[in-house]
């Protein structure tokens, strides 16, 4: 579904074919009956976010898939469901990286190992600035490792910027689950 690739889908093949990253790029989508591609994956994981560790098992097995190194980002809706996956399969996640989204989870002890950076806009009305600072401020409370960048001049379509940053695919290559955040 072309749609699900407008944004970010070129940036991130690019980086895989300039050898910028070597990885799989799993754009899934959920399938809903509006006439459209946009909505939300839900809070509570399920059969949907199985079907995704579905995929990813399988490249493991048969195309080389490292699953020590699964970074999961998205944006918007798909940012709130790449925070609940982090928090529903914590020991299948190395990084977080969510633009345009926020958590509100009460148990952070489950994915503390794991290092987070998330994006949001200053002109943005959901996330709201104070409600992005308020989770990275409490994140940092519980000792995660974790990144916030607030664009200033941006509302909600922060994801490009945050995936252009100059530390993005630093970040991205870094991912290891034999090198957690302690």
């Amino acid at each position: 579904n072309e749609k699900q690739l407008v944004h970010g889908g070129k940036l991130f093949r690019d980086r895989v074919n300039n050898n910028q990253f070597d990885g799989f790029l799993i754009y899934p989508q959920i399938a809903i009956t509006t006439g459209d591609c946009w909505g939300a994956w839900g809070g509570a994981p399920g059969p949907r976010y199985d079907l995704v560790l579905g995929m990813v098992d399988s490249l493991a097995k048969y195309a080389r898939l490292d699953l020590d190194r699964v970074l999961v980002t998205g944006l918007s809706a798909g940012g709130s469901a790449a925070w609940y996956a982090t928090q529903a399969y914590p020991r299948r996640i190395a990084r977080l990286a969510p633009s345009a989204a926020v958590t509100g989870f009460a148990d952070w002890t489950t994915f503390v190992h794991i290092p987070v950076w998330f994006a949001t806009g200053q002109k943005d009305t959901n996330p709201a600035p104070a409600n992005a600072t308020a989770v990275y401020n409490l994140m940092r409370t519980h000792g995660f490792n974790v990144r916030q960048t607030l664009y200033a001049s941006l509302g909600h379509g922060v994801w490009n910027a945050h995936w252009t940053e100059p530390d993005f695919i630093p970040f991205m290559n870094g991912m290891h689950k034999a090198n957690p955040h302690v």
